[in-house]
């Protein structure tokens, strides 16, 4: 008889939700029988939550106290968690992110968002990765996996980028900006008020509190300020600048043009006949 109950655990916008679905949608495609449930989400991205999925070759109508296998996104999730492991579980998790290592033979450690980064091109596909770890412990055909993963990143499309989406509507002015950088953005900033014309800025500015990931220091080791000799009136090159992201993200003026606006210079109190 197959009964195992999975708990993934991590940090608001780790994509929790999106293993737990993915995995769930895997098992009831193999012909297995899903419970699931969920913590309810924090509102403010950083709080810890989970969501538990118990698969059977029979009917299930409810949880199970004891887990089998936690995926540890966090190290809260092991924190939280590892009181409900039952006598044969195992823990999944990524000692290089979360920063601790356990010497425990129930612990796996598995570089999830290394091989993320490897083979995705971000960290961020560490949660697909955690799909195809627990798929493989649990000794099942990888095939099923690829077809649901597939439609469900289908869904959710690429990620938005701004500043190509403003060059390609012709906005007079696309800059990008880094907080870490003060005096540049500062005159990113004065660059954009002073021009005639409608201008859209980017500024790369993490969040020291809950984002992990995209850290200061993971800006600075890709940030670079565009070249003196380059041009920002060539519409064709700001297209390509506009889509380096990864290990190597532009600063500064990457797309600029004169163009007639309706723009007028007006002093306050007055009307211009």
């Amino acid at each position: 008889m197959m009964d195992y109950t999975i708990k993934i655990g991590g940090e608001a916008g780790q994509g929790i939700q999106t293993v737990g679905d993915t995995l769930s949608h895997i098992f009831a495609h193999a012909g297995y029988h899903v419970f699931t449930h969920q913590d309810y989400e924090s509102r403010i991205r950083g709080g810890h939550n989970f969501y538990q999925i118990r698969i059977s070759d029979k009917p299930v109508t409810a949880s199970r106290s004891k887990v089998d296998i936690i995926v540890a996104l966090d190290k809260e999730s092991i924190i939280e968690h590892e009181k409900e492991l039952s006598p044969q579980a195992h823990v999944l998790y990524d000692s290089t992110f979360i920063k601790k290592k356990y010497d425990k033979p129930n612990f796996l450690d598995f570089p999830l968002f290394e091989l993320a980064q490897t083979h995705g091109g971000s960290k961020i596909m560490a949660n697909t990765v955690a799909v195809g770890a627990v798929i493989g412990m649990l000794g099942m055909n990888p095939e099923i996996m690829y077809e649901i993963v597939k439609k469900t990143f289908k869904k959710k499309g690429q990620q938005f980028n701004p500043l190509t989406m403003a060059i390609a509507l012709n906005c007079s002015f696309v800059a990008r900006a880094f907080a870490g950088d003060i005096d540049h953005l500062k005159y990113i900033i004065k660059e954009a008020v002073n021009h005639k014309g409608f201008a859209v800025v980017d500024i790369l500015q993490p969040c020291v509190s809950f984002n992990k990931i995209n850290t200061f220091e993971w800006y600075r080791q890709r940030i670079y300020k565009l070249e003196k000799d380059y041009d920002p009136t060539d519409r064709i090159r700001a297209f390509e600048k506009s889509l380096e992201w990864g290990d190597r993200i532009p600063l500064g003026v990457i797309y600029k043009t004169e163009r007639l606006t309706t723009m007028l210079p007006v002093k306050i109190g007055f009307f211009i006949e």
